[in-house]
């Protein structure tokens, strides 16, 4: 018989590489900024070594395995006290958890057991809590700060909002930013200039009559004028800033 047969595994996703502190907390990372973001998290510690469980809005649960470390300096506590701060940051209600090595290492093997999973839901929290100090000791090491934590976000496009004309730069954007704007800028020129019937014209013209003067050709329907005027100006500034 394996070494988990005897035991019903829980139905439970595991992120994170483990050991890996960087690929554990890009997983919380992703978490944070999907659809379904994190509703509670326990920490799940044993001696210095720490993992996470996860339950997300719709009541999923994900695992991220043990990368992360406390009690001295390195990758693994500023990841530990970056991941803890992400996560208060974006509203996560955390509790620390004490747990056996053994559980540790299942997280890290993909095997948790339906009974592991009632021993920690069933843990007493730490008291008083622990996971501030696990920051403060970042913070005091020059890692971690709250003015470094958006550098953890990745770039990522709301697509659902990307007009179709414009979705290949949008996938394109964090490879080379400069060039898919550009693109895009000239994209809408060309619309512009194609619906005011000035193919050939030069920028400036362009956008000056389609949005500019007393009947410029494009606007929008149902403002009045002086609110028309003010989006006219915004969007020929914003363009011209390119």
């Amino acid at each position: 018989m394996g070494l988990f047969s005897a035991a019903k595994s829980a139905v439970v996703q595991y992120h994170g590489e483990a050991s890996i502190t960087q690929s554990c907390l890009n997983a919380i990372v992703r978490l944070i900024q999907s659809e379904q973001p994190i509703a509670e998290a326990r920490l799940l510690t044993s001696e210095n070594l720490h993992a996470f469980l996860l339950r997300l809005h719709d009541d999923e649960k994900i695992v991220i395995k043990a990368g992360f470390s406390s009690g001295y300096g390195g990758e693994g506590p500023a990841g530990l006290a970056t991941a803890l701060q992400l996560m208060r940051r974006h509203g996560v209600e955390i509790e620390e958890v004490v747990v056996p090595v053994a559980m540790l290492e299942r997280v890290d093997a993909n095997a948790l057991t339906e009974t592991d999973m009632a021993y920690i839901a069933e843990a007493e929290p730490l008291r008083p809590l622990r996971f501030y100090d696990y920051i403060f000791d970042a913070h005091r090491n020059g890692r971690a700060t709250e003015d470094s934590l958006s550098l953890n976000y990745s770039c990522v496009v709301p697509l659902r909002i990307v007009d179709p004309r414009i979705v290949d730069l949008a996938l394109k954007l964090d490879q080379d930013a400069d060039a898919a704007l550009m693109t895009g800028y000239r994209r809408l020129e060309r619309i512009v200039a194609d619906r005011c019937g000035l193919t050939g014209a030069t920028s400036q013209k362009i956008f000056s009559v389609a949005f500019q003067g007393g009947s410029p050709v494009l606007s929008w329907a149902g403002l009045e004028s002086g609110e028309a005027t003010g989006r006219a100006q915004l969007f020929y500034g914003l363009l011209h800033g390119v």
